[in-house]
């Protein structure tokens, strides 16, 4: 209806909190016009004691070709 293509995206990002910041900090300047609809951040032993995983699911749009 728009022209916008959504693309809905599901991942995990697992470093040292700085790190994680770093990464959601990055999103948040990215041009590309995207919304973050949920996030968890979770310690994990089986990498380390100062390691988190942040669980992420964002939608991203793109404009259709001829539009």
């Amino acid at each position: 209806e728009q022209g916008l293509l959504r693309y809905a995206l599901t991942f995990a990002v697992r470093g040292n909190y700085g790190q994680v910041k770093r990464f959601i900090f990055s999103l948040e300047q990215a041009k590309r016009l995207m919304a973050i609809e949920d996030v968890s951040l979770i310690g994990t032993k089986e990498a380390g004691p100062d390691q988190v995983q942040l669980q992420l699911q964002l939608t991203t749009f793109f404009r259709m070709k001829g539009s």
